[in-house]
């Protein structure tokens, strides 16, 4: 005659011994958002791309417990100009501050510019779809 038998562990016991896999296979995925992120960002002079990162944290909430505590991550861009990239700009007028005229060097605009705004470039938002986040 066969037996069975079913052993029952603690849901924190349970958490404990499968962290570790479910973790890394987290942290990969992340990693794989920020790598893409990277080449989807603009690049002009590199600036945005090279701030682009991944922060873990452990943090406590609903379903941690103290010996096992839920991890999260975040992926940014640190640029003071990453959020006008990624949401786009309305349009907007730009007017001189410090000078007479508004110039980039080889062309003088005048006084004020009627700037038409910019497109939205979610690079980090493509980035966690095309992962599968």
């Amino acid at each position: 005659m066969a037996t069975s038998s079913v052993s029952l562990q603690s849901p924190a016991r349970v958490a404990a011994m499968i962290r570790p896999d479910v973790e890394r296979s987290m942290e990969t995925k992340v990693r794989r958002v920020v790598s893409r992120a990277k080449r989807l960002a603009p690049k002009k002079t590199g600036r945005l791309r090279s701030s682009i990162r991944m922060d873990r944290r452990a943090s406590s909430g609903r379903f941690a417990s103290r010996s096992t505590p839920i991890t999260s991550y975040e992926v940014s861009a640190n640029t003071p100009y990453a959020g006008y990239v990624h949401e786009g700009t309305k349009p907007h007028i730009i007017r001189v501050k410090n000078a007479s005229v508004l110039t980039d060097g080889t062309t003088f605009f005048g006084p004020v510019v009627r700037h038409p705004g910019t497109r939205p470039n979610p690079f980090l938002s493509r980035a966690l779809q095309e992962v599968g986040l």
